[in-house]
């Protein structure tokens, strides 16, 4: 998957296993993926899950939505950028951060989510830079 890029891409919903054995929208395991400009949502799990110590993608410029766990899972030494996108009217976390996951996310909307904007667990880390984090049911921020 090096140096991959997919873009308008118009919702994976549920094709690749992931979060707790449910299916996510797009699947990262590895490379520097870049999805562009793409409308992805999940009917069954998150929206997108990024994970892996080689999973290193750029997501920009998304719609991430109506997912029934996270919008954007990011765990096991995933890392990747998120950069633009517009996170909202998930049923987790707008972004889950779990297992040393390391993202960056600038500029992003996470929004009207049914629980926490963004939460960090479990010796995970990131960088959170010029986002707007509001109108979520639960904190905008959880870092345990």
């Amino acid at each position: 998957m090096e140096h991959v890029a997919v873009r308008q891409l118009r919702s994976a919903a549920g094709t690749e296993p992931g979060l707790d054995g449910k299916f996510v929208g797009v699947n990262i395991r590895a490379g520097t993926f870049q999805l562009l400009h793409c409308d992805v949502q999940s009917h069954s799990g998150a929206c997108i899950a990024i994970h892996g110590a080689d999973a290193d993608p750029v997501v920009r410029n998304c719609a991430i939505h109506d997912g029934k766990q996270a919008g954007v899972y990011v765990f096991d030494g995933g890392r990747g950028r998120l950069q633009g996108n517009d996170i909202y009217n998930n049923e987790y976390a707008g972004v889950l951060l779990k297992r040393g996951g390391n993202p960056t996310l600038t500029r992003n909307k996470i929004r009207d989510g049914r629980e926490t904007g963004v939460f960090v667990c479990h010796e995970s880390t990131g960088v959170l830079e010029e986002n707007e984090i509001c109108r979520n049911q639960g904190s905008g921020i959880v870092i345990k």
